[in-house]
């Protein structure tokens, strides 16, 4: 992959290849991108449709990037820049966003402008982000490269340690006992609520040393379909062999769409071969 137009983001895919710290969804030509943003009003600014045709859409740095996919249906540019107030959506149109469910990247319709906008979902306003998309994006790998996150999508260092791992998750049995369906904030100080509240009951059918376990949380039912998983981390006490415990935890919701219902998806088995394993904190320090 090479481009002239973008050679420091090229050259932090090339740097930091380890699978799943960049994610790219495939590459889309100028004339194919510019016809399916025609089919919506947009006319699409060149150096967007020259990022896609160069690098494409994609999850970058951990998902600290996530540029959304041109397809039909259901792509979610049509979803988040439905959900812009009815105004803004006349001058703009949704391409990403920072991983949070705080807002989106937007571009203008027009094509003419070169800036990248910030819509904040809380305040629904949209604001100027960065003065040229090619200068914004190609200051990303500064700004949001991480080294300690990185080492997480690296080569399993210690495989045998991780495999007594996911044997001693078969030691546990999790499920759901409650749910709110309503988002709440997890701590006093955040801007916005972003969680829904859960209870789980972990009960232990042989000793482990595990003191943290990860399961995925499905919200099924909603416009985004398989994509609306988030995985949880709990803690875990010394609690006896045989025993239920009644664990509270959170989980995140990046999309903030409705949903029918919330059901938690736990087995011991991890597929260690994809970039998802970084997802599991009882597995980080054998990464």
């Amino acid at each position: 992959m090479h481009s002239l137009s973008f050679p420091r983001f090229v050259r932090e895919l090339k740097d930091h290849p380890a699978p799943g710290y960049h994610t790219i969804y495939g590459q889309v030509d100028r004339l194919t991108a510019t016809a399916w943003f025609a089919q919506r009003l947009v006319r699409c600014p060149r150096s967007y449709l020259d990022f896609l045709n160069d690098i494409g859409s994609g999850s970058f740095f951990a998902g600290s990037l996530v540029l959304f996919s041109i397809e039909n249906p259901g792509s979610l540019v049509d979803i988040a820049t439905n959900r812009l107030p009815e105004d803004e959506r006349a001058s703009f149109f949704a391409i990403g966003y920072d991983g949070t469910t705080e807002g989106c990247y937007c571009l203008s319709r027009a094509g003419i402008d070169k800036a990248v906008y910030w819509h904040n979902w809380g305040a629904k306003s949209t604001h100027a982000h960065g003065a040229d998309f090619v200068q914004w994006i190609e200051n990303c790998p500064e700004e949001l490269f991480s080294k300690t996150v990185y080492a997480g999508y690296k080569k399993i260092r210690d495989f045998a340690s991780v495999c007594g791992v996911v044997r001693e998750r078969g030691h546990f049995a999790v499920r759901l006992l409650h749910y709110e369906q309503q988002l709440v904030r997890r701590e006093q100080k955040d801007l916005l609520p972003r969680y829904n509240r859960i209870v789980c009951g972990v009960r232990k059918h042989q000793t482990s040393r595990l003191n943290k376990l990860t399961f995925k949380a499905v919200r099924s039912g909603s416009s985004v379909g398989l994509d609306n998983v988030e995985y949880v981390t709990i803690d875990l006490p010394d609690f006896p062999v045989g025993e239920e415990i009644t664990v509270e935890s959170w989980v995140f919701d990046p999309f903030n769409v409705p949903f029918r219902e919330l059901v938690i998806d736990y087995s011991p088995e991890i597929d260690l071969s994809s970039p998802m394993r970084v997802r599991f904190a009882e597995l980080k320090e054998y990464l």
